[in-house]
């Protein structure tokens, strides 16, 4: 059984399957593999949350993020640690690595 909520474990599994899927995407790129992973996520019950209020003339909209967070969270986090102990390094020297690479 997983340790973090239900969306977020469906949410964790259609990234890994658009990574599988698509290993070339570019990182911001309006890609299919993106297309696809919205288009996956929003089937998924609870992966975002969506709070419409309405007070007068004024509409406040807030949309809740924390399945889509966690599960990218959780499913980064592994991946360092994975990195980290096959490399014989820590984790903060994995994400330095990652850091750079974002900027590259």
């Amino acid at each position: 059984m997983s340790a973090f909520p239900e969306p977020s474990r469906q949410i964790a599994h259609v990234i890994l399957d658009v990574l599988s899927v698509h290993p070339d995407v570019e990182v911001g790129a309006n890609s299919e593999a993106a297309d696809l992973a919205v288009a996956r996520i929003t089937e998924i019950p609870e992966a975002v949350d969506v709070t419409v209020e309405e007070d007068g003339d004024e509409m406040n909209i807030s949309i809740g993020l924390s399945n889509l967070l966690g599960a990218a969270l959780a499913t980064l986090q592994h991946t360092v640690d994975l990195l980290a102990a096959e490399r014989g390094t820590d984790a903060e020297a994995v994400l330095d690595e990652l850091r750079a690479h974002l900027e590259s």
